[in-house]
């Protein structure tokens, strides 16, 4: 009983280690400022997939920053995502933030 209640109590653990972080950095381009790139962001992520489409919901992140906060003015911290009716989801960011010329950055 008591190696239940153990192992139990660890679930939630493992399972919020295992989940998908599906940020990307992205850097914007020299023609908009990072106010504009969120408002497309934030605009063109529910209406990317045109209709029908197998997908049952969409969900975004926009956050002006890198990972750590840094660099407001030229970096957003970004996702946009497709989810199936199985619970698991297409990630359209790219096909988002390439609209507005903005790049993603790779960290090593």
């Amino acid at each position: 009983m008591q190696l239940t209640k153990i192992f139990l109590s660890l679930l939630p653990l493992v399972a919020a280690t295992t989940s998908p972080d599906y940020r990307t950095v992205i850097a914007k381009s020299d023609c908009t400022d990072i106010d504009d790139l969120e408002k497309g962001f934030t605009l063109l992520c529910p209406v990317i997939v045109p209709k029908p489409n197998p997908y049952v919901k969409y969900k975004y992140y926009f956050y002006k920053g890198d990972l750590s906060g840094h660099f407001k003015d030229t970096q957003a911290t970004v996702y946009c995502l497709w989810g199936y009716p199985n619970g698991t989801y297409d990630d359209k960011t790219f096909d988002v933030y390439s609209i507005f010329g903005a790049n993603g950055i790779v960290y090593n």
